[in-house]
């Protein structure tokens, strides 16, 4: 699934947690969650959050789409690290 986000101006713990919740959804059906979000504010958050490192962050919409599919992620315990 690709959530494409370039018009998003801000986000907030509630929306980094539903992402979070949609990612735990796909990836226990061996799905996974890609992010669409050009440098910005938003891009920022979530590189600052940290959850570029469980979930692929794309430029453009067409650099996810093209993007192999994501190697199976190592539990984590539940715990963005």
């Amino acid at each position: 699934m690709i959530a494409d986000l370039p018009e998003l101006t801000y986000t907030d713990v509630g929306g980094l947690s539903t992402l979070l919740s949609i990612r735990s959804l796909l990836h226990a059906g061996q799905g996974e969650l890609r992010l669409v979000c050009p440098e910005g504010r938003v891009a920022r958050i979530l590189q600052i959050s940290k959850i570029t490192r469980i979930m692929p962050l794309y430029p453009t919409l067409d650099a996810a789409l093209a993007a192999p599919p994501a190697a199976p992620a190592q539990p984590t315990g539940g715990a963005v690290q």
